[in-house]
């Protein structure tokens, strides 16, 4: 079932965070601007 709306989004990545791979947050960033959801 289609999402019909969905809020923005804050994406937060800090630099010594080892747990997510900083390219996880781009690859995220990349995605909601395909479907242009509304992040910063």
């Amino acid at each position: 079932m289609p999402v019909k709306q969905i809020p923005p989004c804050c994406l937060i990545h800090g630099d010594d965070d080892h747990n997510v791979p900083f390219q996880q947050t781009t690859d995220l960033a990349e995605k909601l601007r395909a479907q242009n959801v509304a992040f910063e």
